[in-house]
C-alpha cells in the first residue's frame, strides 16, 4: 500500500482499501469456495482485478480475516489463492445491491497471476460512478 506524500514530505492519511485500488476491476462471474477459521462458505465473484475480488456472499466475514479461496475459473481449472477481507458490503431494503466481501489477494505466485490475467484479458474494465 502506497502512501501519498504532501509537497512538504509529510505522509497524507491512508485512504480505505476500496479507494486506493491499484488495478482495474472486471466483471467476472465464477463460483468460489472459501475456507476460513470461521468455516466453509460458497459464493460467486462479481468482479475481479489483478489485486483482488468481490465475492457475493450472504455470510459476513470479519474484516481482516485470512481466507483460502478456490476460484472455479472453468470446468477444468480451479486456482487456489490466499486473500484477506478488506471490506464488507451489506444491502439495505432501500438499495438493491449484492451482499458480499472485498478480498485482497496475498502472495500470488506467477502461475496464479497469469491465470487471473488470462481470465480478465479480453474484458472491459468496470467504471465506478458516484
Amino acid at each position: 500500500v502506497l502512501k501519498q506524500q504532501r509537497g512538504n514530505g509529510d505522509a497524507l492519511p491512508q485512504q480505505s482499501y476500496a479507494t486506493e485500488r491499484e488495478s482495474f476491476r472486471y466483471q467476472v462471474a465464477a463460483d468460489i469456495t472459501i475456507n476460513s477459521e470461521n468455516g466453509f462458505y460458497t459464493g460467486f465473484t462479481e468482479n475481479i482485478s489483478a489485486g483482488g475480488v468481490f465475492i457475493a456472499i450472504e455470510d459476513e466475514l470479519p474484516i481482516g480475516s485470512e481466507l483460502q479461496l478456490a476460484l472455479h475459473v472453468s470446468l477444468d481449472t480451479i486456482i487456489s489463492v490466499r486473500g484477506v477481507v478488506r471490506w464488507v458490503r451489506r444491502s439495505s431494503q432501500a438499495h438493491a445491491i449484492t451482499n458480499g466481501i472485498g478480498v485482497q489477494f496475498i502472495e500470488l505466485n506467477e502461475e496464479q497471476r497469469q491465470i487471473i490475467q488470462q481470465l480478465i484479458r479480453d474484458r472491459m474494465p468496470l467504471v465506478a460512478t458516484s
